[in-house]
Parts: structure tokens; C-alpha cells; sequence
């Protein structure tokens, strides 16, 4: 038996009846209706004579219709007015039986039923299998017990079931290693096919496909790959050369030919004589066409810092579409150029530009906690500028919003010497804290990241709604600092860097959810190669409760407190960052190895 449920609320209908049916092609089942406060029965009359259908009513089907449609079948007919007054249908074979909601429930009734799910996402799983119930069934995820709650009619429990051992399969690890083919054109293709868990992944250098998924999508995989993989229409092809060279022209075309292919040049008659997939040997045509035109040369340059495909639309920019063409083979990474002899100098000179090492700096940091009074005592005062004090040369200022007033952020340089002293004056302080004395080496241009911190745990309850099922689960939140620099090194020998410091710091609780005061800013500051650029004024306060107690007397119960006494004090500390950047010549990397 097959079961047709829909459920919708009743539409409201006129009293005025007004009968238009028009029925095109017969059994084609096309029908156009325009009707007006019509009784349901004769509606339902309509379609059993245009359809062939045997439609049987039960006494509680009652309602009027009002419906102004034009070509649809006798199916999208029925279905709307059954949606219209909220009634249910069911069909066996060529028989159609109309009945209320309630009439339903009471002859088909519903099942529970629960599913363990074992590999599947539960809640994913979920959403697709509320497609397969019916309006009046549930489809429940919990995810906690990792379990799929169906509630619905026995028919549909078991179509849901049976996709839910389709579904939930272990997943397996495949790889397709291609012989013709090219891992990123087939990534593309299985990639429109793989399930919501599954995973792909195309290794260009070894020209493999790696996917994890379940063995059934993988067999169908299997198949489509083993379409695609097919060994492609080989030919043989004979160029005479003009003005070209065969032996000069046959070592360049080489490079572009595919894993099978063969060139072989003919000095004697200057004739290339080509094998290789019909595709190739039509791209080199072309290529031959030009090259031997008497105006044109090909070349070939191998890459050894930059990147083949980000050179290459620089290059095209040199050449217009009359001019010439330009190549890349990403596997050897080589770039392959055709154009004018003239333009040939600028392409060779373009890529002399790029194709060069990658500058690096070596970043310093240091990450110091000072007692504020301490440092006053030092005669560092980041705005001071006595003799004898830390000179600023620039600052920025931040407003921040925390629990105290708002804070300013120093930046300023240092020279080497100076460092050194503050660093001295600073580590001979019991006060000081080193938290962190990182070092980092980064390309020019790319950021390097500093943290020091911890992971602070807390729990939150989430209550499934559908279930009443309740579970724990713990997050984390990040208190301590956050440091980016991003380093550019000018031609004079300074060093820009783009600096981030972050500091954020656990304050207190909210119904048992961390509260975290955060103070950030963003600056860029300029220094010399390997002088200091420092941060200062990341001021905060600290409470601290001392006990003082005489030996053994202060532990006494009751009397104790006659031999001990409490202090509380406040401390302000000082958060100071160091960044010193070294810049490294290749030159003197090779001497010292």
C-alpha cells in the first residue's frame, strides 16, 4: 500500500459556486479549474472522471473548494485540494481513499522507534531523514547518546530505517592513483558526490586522489574514475620547418609535451616529427605555427624561489594576444614563453626580478611583568625624557574599555646599548617576571605570532528542546598575551613592522561563564636593523592578602589570631614588550654554514 499523508489548515471558501472545468488530451490527466465555493465532494467528483480514479469518502470529509488553476495534472489537483481542507489520502493501486486527520490516526496509528547511530553525524542525519517522514511524524536527534528518535507510522519507520543503515557506514580511506587523468580535474568531479562526511583531496605532485568516505560512495567513485582514467588517442605528426631550427625547437617543445610523448628532430630535411595525445599535438601546432613565422622564439626558465603560476599573469601582462603566449608547468615548475625576439629580453629580465630569494627577519621578543613602583625607582617613565631615562619617540594611544580607567599603550625605540642596560636593570629586580623571550624567523612581509597564556576550562548545559535530554560539555577560553608583528624591510636598512599586542585576562564569573577583560591596540613602528622597539603602559592592578603569624602560636584554634595579623596590599604591574628584528642575508647564512 502505498500512503500519501498531507496536512495543512483549512483555506477559507465563498459561497458563491461558480464551474469551469476544462480537460485537455484524456489520459494525459492535463486539467484547467476554475470553481468558487464548491463543495468538495464534487470536486473530488471531477477528478475521478477526468483521472479514471476510484475515489471513496469518508463522512467526515466535508468543506468547500475555491481554486483557479490552469494546466496542471489530476495528481498537483488532488494534492491541493486535499491541502486545502486538511484532509489525508491514501492510495492502493487505483484506488483513493479521502479521510480526516483523526480518521487516519486512529486506523494507522504511529510507532516509536530509536536508532543507535554509530559513524554518522546525528544532527545532519536528522535533517535529511525529516524529508522521508510524514506531516505528522517526528524525526528526534540526541546528541548526546549519539541516537536518532523516529516517531511516525510503521511504513515510514521503515523506509527511515532502511536509510539510516544506507547511511550510517564506517567511512574507509580509498586512493585512486591516475595514470591519465589529472587529480585536480577528477578532485572536482568526485567532489560534487561526496556525502556531508565525507572528505577529498588531491595530491598534484604524486597526481593521486585521496577521499574518505563510505564504501558504497566510494565504489560508485570507483567507477566514475575508472571513466575518466582512459589512456588518451595517441597520434603522429611531421612539422617542415621554414626559418625555425628543428634541433633548437625539438629540445623546447620537449618540456611541453605529456608523459608519453616523444619529439624527434630531422636535420637533414629540418622537420620535426611529434607523437603525443591528439589534444598536445594540436596545442603545439599552434605553438610551431608562430615560433617558425621567423619573428617569434620560444623558451623555457626554471624557477628556483618563485612561484611558476604567480609569475604568470605579470608576464601576460607583457605580451598581448598577437605577441605571443605564456606557459606554466606547475609540476617542475618552469615557465614557457613565446613571443617577439624583442619582448623575449623584458620576459628573461621580468623573471630574473621575481625569481629571487625571500628576504627573512629574525624577530626577538621578550615579555616582561614589572612592579610599577619599581620601575619609577629604575628612572624608566616611558614619557619621560632626562638623560638618564628611556627616551620615546613616538606613541600611540588606545582607549580601552575595562574594569579600571582607560589605558595608554607606549611605543618607542631603543638602541642596542640602551636595551641592554634596561634589560640588565630589570632582570636585577626579584619583582621582574620574564614571561616569555620568544624568537621567531619570518619571511619579509608575513606575520609571526607570539603567545603566551593558558586554556581556561569552564561547563556549559545544553538542554535538547524535542527530548528534555540534558548534557555537559566543556569550552575553553584564552586569557594571557597575544603578539603579532608583521615585518617589512626597506632598502635603507630600517625595518617597518606592523604591531598587534593583545592581552586579555580572567575577571570574574557570570552565571559560572568566564568574564574576560581584553586590552588590544595596533601600530606600526619603524626601527633600525637590530635596535628595540618597546611597548609599555599595559598597567594593571593586582590585590594580594598577606598573613604575618608567629610559629606555632599563630595556629592555634581561637587564641591564633592573637599572634597573627593580615595585610592586603595593591601592586600595579606593568606589562613591557621588547621586539627587536634582525634582518638575515642570504650571504651571510651561506658563509656561516
Amino acid at each position: 500500500m502505498f500512503l500519501f499523508l498531507i496536512f495543512f489548515t483549512l483555506s477559507g471558501v465563498f459561497a458563491q459556486e461558480v464551474i469551469t472545468p476544462t480537460i485537455k488530451g484524456g489520459e494525459s490527466r492535463v486539467v484547467s479549474l476554475d470553481v468558487e465555493g464548491m463543495d468538495i465532494t464534487e470536486v473530488l467528483k471531477i477528478i475521478s472522471d477526468t483521472s479514471g480514479w476510484t475515489i471513496l469518502c469518508t463522512p467526515q470529509v466535508k468543506g468547500k473548494v475555491t481554486l483557479w488553476i490552469k494546466d496542471i495534472t489530476v495528481q498537483e489537483l488532488l494534492d491541493k485540494v486535499v491541502i486545502t481542507n486538511g484532509l489525508v489520502y491514501t492510495r492502493e493501486d487505483n484506488t483513493i481513499m479521502v479521510m480526516s486527520q483523526d480518521e487516519y490516526a486512529r486506523q494507522f496509528g504511529q510507532i516509536r522507534k530509536i536508532f543507535n547511530v554509530n559513524y554518522a553525524n546525528v544532527q545532519e542525519l536528522s535533517e535529511l531523514l525529516k524529508g522521508f517522514s510524514s506531516t505528522a511524524g517526528k524525526v528526534l536527534a540526541d546528541p548526546r547518546t549519539n541516537k536518532i528518535i523516529v516517531i511516525d507510522t510503521k511504513e515510514k519507520v521503515k523506509v527511515i530505517e532502511k536509510i539510516i543503515n544506507q547511511l550510517d557506514e564506517k567511512s574507509v580511506i580509498h586512493t585512486f592513483n591516475l595514470d591519465f587523468a589529472d587529480a585536480e580535474t577528477v578532485q572536482k568531479k568526485l567532489g560534487e558526490m561526496v556525502t556531508t562526511k565525507g572528505k577529498i583531496n588531491a595530491d598534484k605532485a604524486l597526481n593521486q586522489v585521496l577521499v574518505i568516505d563510505t564504501p558504497a560512495n566510494i565504489e560508485i567513485m570507483k567507477k566514475i574514475v575508472e571513466r575518466m582514467d582512459k589512456e588518451p588517442r595517441i597520434t603522429t605528426e611531421m612539422f617542415a620547418l621554414q626559418y625555425a631550427r628543428a634541433e633548437e625547437l625539438a629540445k623546447s617543445l620537449g618540456k611541453l609535451l605529456s608523459a608519453g610523448g616523444v619529439v624527434q628532430a630531422d636535420k637533414t630535411s629540418n622537420q620535426l616529427i611529434i607523437t603525443d595525445t591528439y589534444k598536445n599535438i594540436e596545442r603545439i601546432r599552434k605553438i610551431i605555427v608562430k615560433v617558425d613565422s621567423q619573428r617569434f622564439q620560444i623558451s623555457s626558465f626554471q624557477l628556483n624561489y618563485a612561484l611558476a603560476e604567480e609569475i604568470k599573469p605579470k608576464l601576460t601582462k607583457l605580451i598581448k594576444e598577437e605577441e605571443g603566449w605564456v606557459e606554466v608547468d606547475k609540476r617542475s615548475n618552469k615557465v614557457i614563453a613565446c613571443t617577439l625576439s624583442s619582448k623575449m629580453e623584458q620576459i628573461k629580465e621580468m623573471i630574473k626580478t621575481f625569481d629571487e630569494k625571500n628576504k627573512q627577519v629574525l624577530i626577538e621578543a621578550r615579555i616582561m611583568s614589572v612592579d610599577r613602583n619599581k620601575l619609577k625607582k629604575l628612572g624608566i617613565e616611558w614619557s619621560a625624557t632626562g638623560e638618564h631615562d628611556l627616551k620615546v619617540s613616538g606613541n600611540v594611544s588606545q582607549d580601552l574599555t575595562t574594569s579600571a580607567a582607560s589605558l595608554l599603550f607606549q611605543m618607542g625605540n631603543l638602541k642596542k646599548d640602551m636595551y641592554n642596560v634596561i634589560i640588565k636593570a630589570l632582570e636585577s629586580e626579584s619583582t621582574t617576571d620574564l614571561l616569555s623571550s620568544p624568537r621567531v624567523l619570518v619571511v619579509n612581509d608575513q606575520k609571526a605570532t607570539f603567545k603566551v597564556g593558558s586554556e581556561q576550562p569552564y561547563r556549559t548545559i545544553t538542554i535538547v528542546p524535542q527530548t528534555g535530554v540534558e548534557y555537559e560539555e566543556v569550552k575553553f577560553v584564552t586569557v594571557g598575551v597575544t603578539l603579532t608583528v608583521t615585518p617589512h624591510i626597506n632598502e635603507d636598512g630600517y625595518i617597518t613592522m606592523k604591531v598587534n599586542p593583545k592581552i586579555t585576562s580572567l575577571v570574574g564569573t557570570t552565571e559560572k561563564v568566564p568574564v574576560v577583560e581584553m586590552r588590544e591596540a595596533t601600530s606600526t613602528v619603524m626601527v633600525k636593523d637590530g635596535e628595540t622597539a618597546v611597548i609599555g603602559g599595559l598597567i594593571r592592578e593586582e590585590k594580594k592578602r598577606e598573613i604575618r603569624k608567629v610559629p606555632i602560636l599563630g595556629d592555634i584554634p581561637l587564641l591564633g589570631y592573637l599572634f597573627r595579623s593580615k595585610e592586603d596590599t595593591k601592586n600595579k604591574k606593568e606589562l613591557i614588550i621588547f621586539i627587536t628584528p634582525h634582518i638575515i642575508r642570504w650571504e651571510e647564512k651561506e658563509g656561516t654554514k
